[in-house]
């Protein structure tokens, strides 16, 4: 199983009966243009075993990246691993964990069976979206450490993002690996990267700095993707990447009402180990129907009971609305102290690894609990890996229990805690951790767009008017689908306006100019932006969002056929066989037969 290490954006482990193979070398190319990386590592292995052996590949991808291909190159016969409508004999494609909608997680590959003393060579390609950081962009390199590879060739390029712009500098964050790899300028718009790492030189570069850093002269334009081949939907597709401004507000909630909270996606995980039951086990049932009862409209929500397992009441957080509120709370008056232990990082795992985000909404976790975990290890380890990307508040319940840890988890995140001793207790309280939770109004945002030319613009993913909380660490990137009357007009200006909780506004502006379209380079936007929309489209129906599904079909106005075959077309594309034959043809289907 692959581990991944907190700055890794992606890591491989080729292994034959549990024993791990090391590479031989590797070459290793990418292209940065604008706020898109294209990686392609290829890796050559050698069956040095007394046998002929039968070899897996493991691969694990993080956030902000996605396949692209993969293949194995054995006696100059190439097999390929990315999606075609085919069954594959003597191979097998399956996931260990992840997501299927992201194609992130653990995946394992069967290459086949190696003769003794034969080599092969896996090819392997993925996309990673940039993370803007201080006005610079920061792509991750592939491997962390050279000590594996007796040798390492690379080769790159970096591109200003349209011909409107300049690259300023590329360079890497490590001194060391400056000295080892040259970076050298073409131009104004185009920088070429290239070295050779051996083991003479392994230990080359620290862990934490495994970036290069790309900044140009401006961070607010647009790329455009041009695709004549696809007729069902709109040719052109720009990105434009939202910077979020960095400003200052001080306001504080706490005098409130619960109708006035940030609509956000909740995640509430009730203990129902053994020693909640009796009285806390009643008076956590009580305190999780009042938080139900008390979330921000246009909210999402998930249940989440904990012991030595995890039980998950939805398969993905659904709106907060009367219908799913009632079928919840039948639910909980169901509920009992009968899972065990007091485990609850396979809670935190599963909210962290398996239920998809909402764009525009931030995730906040409350736990309610009457005591310490058993599984303190594996629980700080998470928090210590994921303490940013959401915070997490703990309810403690009952007179004679110990809160330190939790109350720790809750410090480290930037959460908050609150202790129910009695049920007069519950309104108070809960209504006081809820709005602590939200308290922090900096990133609480209203958003809007506008342009010169709207009879252009199809659809635009995410869209801006949906968006309510913004992650001021990242960029956010928008996919604006444009119709054929952009070949009329040539240029749009696009504006972005975000208006925060203090009245605070700002106004970013965009020119889509036609000029810089339908360049091969581009292509991906297309199909990212494709990728963005198709899983906004099932999330939506996973989550009964029927407005906003709405939105996105009388945009492009399919019919239901049009949708099917588009959605069967781009896994087909885009996906390996296993999405198509476990996604599509048993999720899909049944999801657009209920429009």
């Amino acid at each position: 199983m692959i581990s991944l290490k907190k700055q890794q954006k992606v890591s491989l482990c080729c292994y034959y009966d549990s024993q791990i193979v090391k590479e031989v070398d590797a070459k290793y190319n990418f292209q940065v243009r604008g706020s898109i990386a294209s990686h392609e590592l290829y890796l050559r292995y050698e069956n040095t075993t007394s046998k002929n052996q039968t070899f897996m590949l493991n691969f694990g991808l993080s956030e902000d990246t996605y396949f692209e291909h993969l293949s194995v190159n054995i006696n100059e016969k190439i097999t390929n691993f990315n999606v075609e409508d085919k069954k594959y004999e003597n191979q097998t494609v399956f996931f260990k964990e992840g997501s299927l909608l992201q194609l992130q997680g653990n995946i394992s590959v069967q290459i086949g069976k190696i003769d003794k003393g034969k080599e092969f060579v896996v090819c392997f390609k993925y996309n990673e979206l940039l993370l803007e950081k201080e006005q610079q962009y920061l792509m991750t390199l592939p491997f962390c450490q050279a000590k594996l590879f007796q040798k390492v060739e690379i080769n790159g390029d970096v591109y200003s993002q349209n011909s409107q712009d300049q690259i300023i500098f590329a360079e890497f964050m490590d001194i060391n690996l400056n000295k080892l790899v040259k970076i050298q300028q073409v131009n104004n718009n185009h920088f070429k990267v290239k070295g050779e790492l051996s083991k003479i030189n392994e230990g080359y570069f620290s862990q934490e700095k495994a970036y290069l850093k790309v900044k140009y002269t401006k961070n607010n334009l647009s790329m455009l993707s041009f695709d004549q081949k696809n007729s069902e939907i709109s040719p052109y597709c720009a990105l434009i990447n939202f910077i979020p401004p960095q400003i200052s507000t001080q306001e504080n909630l706490l005098t409130k009402t619960t109708d006035q909270l940030i609509k956000s996606e909740f995640v509430l995980i009730i203990d129902r180990s053994g020693s909640m039951y009796g009285p806390k086990m009643e008076l956590a049932k009580e305190s999780l129907i009042f938080f139900l009862k008390s979330l921000p409209v246009g909210s999402i929500y998930n249940i989440i009971s904990f012991g030595s397992t995890c039980e998950i009441m939805f398969d993905q957080s659904v709106q907060f609305n009367d219908q799913n509120v009632q079928n919840s709370i039948q639910q909980i008056d169901q509920f009992s102290a009968n899972l065990g232990g007091t485990n609850v990082s396979k809670a935190l795992e599963h909210v962290y690894l398996n239920l998809f985000d909402q764009y525009g909404l931030r995730k906040k976790i409350f736990i309610i609990t009457d005591g310490e975990f058993t599984d303190r290890n594996e629980t700080q380890e998470l928090v210590n890996a994921y303490q940013n990307r959401c915070d997490i508040n703990v309810l403690c319940i009952g007179k004679d229990s110990q809160f330190q840890q939790a109350i720790e988890i809750a410090n480290k995140t930037g959460g908050f805690t609150q202790h129910v001793k009695d049920h007069i207790d519950i309104i108070s309280k809960v209504i006081l951790l809820l709005s602590q939770s939200c308290q922090d109004l900096r990133n609480s945002v209203q958003m809007d767009s506008s342009s010169d030319h709207d009879e252009c613009i199809d659809c635009i993913v995410p869209n801006p008017k949906q968006i309510s909380f913004i992650d001021r660490s990242k960029t956010l990137r928008f996919y604006i689908f444009l119709n054929k009357k952009f070949e009329d007009v040539k240029k749009i200006n696009f504006k972005l306006t975000t208006k925060f909780q203090n009245d605070v506004k700002f106004e970013d502006n965009y020119v889509i100019d036609i000029k810089d379209q339908a360049k091969q380079e581009h292509a991906n936007i297309h199909k990212l932006g494709l990728y963005q929309l198709i899983k906004q489209i099932i999330i939506n129906q996973w989550r009964k969002c029927e407005d906003i599904f709405e939105d996105i079909t009388h945009s492009f106005k399919f019919t239901q056929n049009n949708i099917i075959n588009l959605l069967k077309k781009e896994a087909i594309k885009q996906f390996l066989n296993l999405i198509y034959n476990l996604f599509i043809s048993q999720l899909l289907i049944q999801i657009l037969n209920s429009l």
